[in-house]
Formats: structure tokens, C-alpha cells, sequence
């Protein structure tokens, strides 16, 4: 796989210490190397583990830089895909998930020009029919990975809808 580890935090008797990487970016903020590095949505994906399984002795999350299917020609929407290791306390094995976000979310619906709670509401109307979608093939039995869970981040809005800039 193509994983580029990404730099999180650790636990301590419990406690969630962010990486020292997010304090460097403050004070070099025209630093490429350390920019590449910094994925604002990994914080988001480690609370939302935090939430799920209580206590975490630790947690990786990677994301994969590269499509694995080079002949599919690059289409509109998210495509970006993650991968989280994580050992909830107490438990014999590490877990792996994979994460994906939404296709067509918020942040591509400002993108397109549309008010913020015009795109809210369509954020919310296409995860219903993304997962009416999914229940409908397992009834009808066809086979599809099971442990499906949604979960939401927030992510600060850097694109060209001037009215939502930085919000």
C-alpha cells in the first residue's frame, strides 16, 4: 500500500497530547515539509476513535497518497482515503479501519457556489441516499463489507465561496 504516516499524538494515563508537530506549524508557517505533514482532519478522526472506543493505548493514521487504479480518469468530488491502527484498551488486537470521506460533502457543495445552508442540507439528503443505497444491495444479499459507521469531522473551509471563506 502507499500509506504516508501522519503525525497525531500519543496517550498518556489517558490523556490525548497532540504532536508537537502542530505547535511547529505556528511558528514556521512557511515551512513546505512541515505543511505536507500537517492533515487538519486527523485530530478529528483520532476524537471521533476516542468517542467509539473510549480508551486508546494508541492510534496511527496514514493516509493513501495515491490512487491504486492509475486508468481511472480523476472525476469531481472527494476521493481521499485513510487508514487508522488503533488498540482500544484492554483489547487482545490492534484494529484496522479504513476512512473515507463523504463524496459529495459540504465543502464540495460551497465549491459549487451554493449558500452554507443549502449545502448542509444536501450534504445530509446525499448521506441518506448513499445509505438507503448500501442497505438496499445487502437486502437484496449481495456482499458487501460489513461494520459500516458515520461520523463527522470539521474541517475549516479554504475554497472559492468568498461568503464562507475560512468559516
Amino acid at each position: 500500500m502507499h500509506v504516508e504516516w501522519l503525525p497525531g499524538g500519543r496517550f498518556e494515563e489517558g490523556e490525548f497530547i497532540p504532536d508537537p508537530l502542530f505547535d511547529e506549524l505556528d511558528r514556521h508557517p512557511g515551512d513546505e515539509q512541515l505543511q505536507r505533514l500537517f492533515d487538519p482532519t486527523i485530530r478529528g478522526f483520532i476524537f471521533n476513535f476516542i468517542r467509539e472506543y473510549g480508551g486508546l493505548d494508541y492510534i496511527n493514521i496514514g493516509r493513501i497518497f495515491e490512487s491504486l487504479s492509475k486508468e481511472r480518469p480523476l472525476v469531481r468530488g472527494r476521493r481521499g482515503v485513510y487508514l487508522a491502527e488503533l488498540q482500544p484498551r484492554g483489547a487482545a488486537q490492534p484494529l484496522v479501519r479504513f476512512i473515507r470521506f463523504q463524496k459529495w460533502g459540504i465543502r464540495e457543495r460551497l465549491d459549487e457556489g451554493k449558500p452554507l445552508l443549502q449545502a448542509i442540507l444536501e450534504s445530509e439528503e446525499y448521506t441518506d441516499y448513499v445509505l438507503d443505497r448500501r442497505l438496499g444491495v445487502v437486502q437484496l444479499g449481495m456482499n458487501v463489507p460489513a461494520g459500516i459507521s458515520l461520523q463527522r469531522t470539521r474541517e475549516r473551509y479554504i475554497g472559492g465561496n468568498a461568503d464562507v471563506y475560512g468559516r
